[in-house]
């Protein structure tokens, strides 16, 4: 399976991105590439926002295309964060009453088909699943 190890710097999401959508290929259904970049977009930026405080660390993405789905999974060697922890927002509450933050993990969990967080060996493994 197709293996990237960057520095989690914003600089370096078109290049995470270009690197999980290629293995969609070339005909790639529109909607479906959309979708997909903005789960990475999300899932990388929370990695260089939050996961090295101050420092930069490394952010490693791995990419499995199988014939009905295409996986995704994002390592990194930060704090502790499982994202499927987080209560979901309240979207329906006046604007002046939403908490910053928080809707960029509910729209991963609302585009993708199945998600899971493991920390193993002191690292963060979140895996997407998106079906075709």
């Amino acid at each position: 399976m197709p293996i990237v190890c960057v520095d989690a710097v914003k600089e370096n999401l078109p290049n995470v991105i270009e690197f999980v959508t290629k293995m969609l290929g070339e005909n790639a259904d529109g909607k479906l590439v959309f979708e997909l970049e903005l789960i990475c977009e999300e899932v990388f930026v929370n990695i260089c926002n939050y996961a090295y405080d101050q420092n930069i660390g490394k952010a490693e993405i791995e990419v499995s295309k199988l014939s009905d789905c295409i996986v995704v999974k994002f390592i990194d060697s930060g704090k502790k964060f499982n994202p499927l922890e987080i209560a979901e927002p309240n979207i329906h509450a006046p604007l002046e009453e939403r908490s910053i933050g928080g809707l960029g993990i509910f729209m991963t969990k609302k585009l993708s088909d199945a998600l899971s967080y493991e920390r193993s060996n002191g690292k963060n493994i979140f895996t997407i699943t998106k079906n075709f």
